[in-house]
């Protein structure tokens, strides 16, 4: 069976949802107690957005300075908004 796309049609249940600014990132990183992390909001951020667009924890962990275990455990602890 052939299904037949209609033109200018989206599905808005599969749009990606937008990325949250840098502030929210800051602010969650700010209310975390561990002063152990050597990584930066915007690098959480860089990881993120690299997430999403398709990229292996490894690429990721090589553009912000890091493991990739570490940016995995980092990014799986952040806010269900915040997350890839």
């Amino acid at each position: 069976m052939k299904v037949q796309a209609i033109s200018g049609w989206h599905d808005t249940r599969i749009r990606a949802k937008p990325i949250k600014p840098m502030a929210d990132y800051e602010l969650w990183l700010r209310g975390r107690n561990n002063s152990r992390t050597r990584i930066t909001a915007q690098q959480i951020r860089r990881a993120v957005i690299m997430r999403k667009q398709g990229e292996t924890w490894k690429d990721c962990a090589v553009a912000v300075g890091s493991t990739p275990q570490t940016l995995r455990d980092l990014i799986c602890f952040l806010p269900l908004d915040l997350q890839p």
